[in-house]
């Protein structure tokens, strides 16, 4: 392979490898991919060598493709038989898809719903070129069909409502919620469109800034019965706090793995008590400890990424990222000075799925306060307490 100088950004194979290896007078920058990251690349990576590999059979031997597919399938259950359990996800002879579902008198007697130009899949940037589908009828076909809608725009005009009156209406009516944010941006909103909405059921939030107009972005979310919905409106409205939430989709959506975290060790010296998290679980998750002070001694100092439930309690918390470089533990530093600790529970509020909840908590044995009867059991990582006497209770 040939190796062009500039930017890359492509899976090292085996023999992208072996040039590199061989390209003694270039230097290369290879930067090791984030485990939570690793199954988005190599998917990435796949997927058009499998359309590459199906497309190179004859079109007319379909049975030849979907066996293909299948024995992929097969693979991927025996590598992660609990992702995969059955012969359900093998694809059915002939390939087919299914476009809608339907009672007879849903849209009309025994009319099927009318489809978006676009792909539901897909995504597209509209301009009302004279080579693409018209923008006004796509957003109709769109809403008729929709479970729900939100609207992110700098302005409302009534003809643009007017035109999508009958969609929206019929939206409501079959439940769909519709929520719209708007500004008075070049003050061109206009109030019989944000009453018209209202008649029409939708919740509509003005955003009144007279100086300057933070929010100018126009954003339909057709909202059909798809995770993907969700997860790409979170990660945009997170990007700030959160830039990258590929690994919270990938093991709370499309695995049943679990997080089994356990506080192994709480050493202190001098200042500092160190607290040795451990991570045995395939799904990652961000550390919380809660940190409980003796009643009187030295002044507690205050720390960055801690706060005080009272005066004697503190919740600290450390990103999910401290396990993406592939270590199993992880080493919490509590510098809140000389105060004596004398209880550290991790995942105190019962957040995260944890295979053995009885392991988080130090002293070991100390997770009921004297006399307190054992909470009546729970599910793992539900909302009551841990479910067994010397677990953790949830707050």
């Amino acid at each position: 392979m040939k190796l062009e100088p500039g930017a890359w950004e492509r899976l090292v194979t085996r023999g992208l490898a072996a040039s590199l290896d061989a390209a003694r007078d270039l230097v290369t920058e290879i930067v090791r991919i984030d485990p939570a990251e690793a199954p988005i690349r190599v998917t990435q990576y796949l997927a058009p060598l499998v359309e590459r590999t199906l497309r190179s059979i004859p079109e007319s031997d379909s049975g030849a493709r979907i066996a293909v597919a299948n024995a992929l399938l097969t693979l991927l259950r025996d590598a992660a038989p609990r992702t995969l359990e059955s012969s359900d996800d093998q694809v059915d002879e002939p390939a087919r898809m299914l476009y809608s579902v339907y009672p007879q008198s849903a849209f009309g007697t025994g009319a099927r719903p009318n489809r978006p130009t676009i792909p539901l899949s897909d995504t597209a940037l509209l301009t009302n070129a004279t080579d693409e589908p018209a923008i006004g009828r796509e957003i109709q076909l769109e809403l008729e069909t929709a479970d729900d809608v939100d609207l992110l725009c700098a302005f409302v005009r009534f003809e643009g409502v007017r035109i999508l009156e009958d969609q929206l209406r019929a939206l409501v009516e079959r439940g769909g919620k519709i929520r719209v944010v708007t500004t008075t941006y070049l003050q061109s909103t206009e109030r019989r469109a944000v009453d018209m909405l209202i008649d029409l059921g939708a919740q509509v939030k003005i955003a009144y800034e007279l100086e300057a107009t933070r929010l100018h972005a126009k954003a339909w979310l057709f909202k059909h019965p798809s995770p993907w919905d969700y997860m790409f409106f979170m990660s945009n409205a997170l990007k700030a706090k959160a830039p990258e939430l590929g690994w919270f989709w990938y093991y709370w959506l499309f695995t049943t793995e679990s997080v089994d975290g356990s506080i192994q060790s709480v050493v202190t010296s001098g200042r500092t008590t160190s607290v040795t998290v451990r991570q045995d679980g395939q799904m990652p998750s961000p550390v919380v400890l809660k940190v409980q002070f003796a009643p009187t001694g030295p002044a507690i100092r205050p720390m960055a990424n801690a706060r005080m439930l009272d005066s004697v309690t503190a919740i600290v918390t450390w990103p999910v990222d401290v396990w993406f470089a592939g270590s199993r533990t992880f080493r919490a530093d509590l510098t809140f000075g000389q105060r004596k600790i004398e209880r550290v529970v991790l995942d105190p509020f019962c957040r995260f799925p944890d295979r053995d909840p009885s392991d988080n908590v130090w002293p070991k044995g100390s997770g009921l306060p004297p006399g307190t009867p054992a909470p009546a059991p729970g599910g793992q990582g539900g909302g009551g307490g841990r479910g067994a006497a010397g677990a953790p209770t949830c707050g």
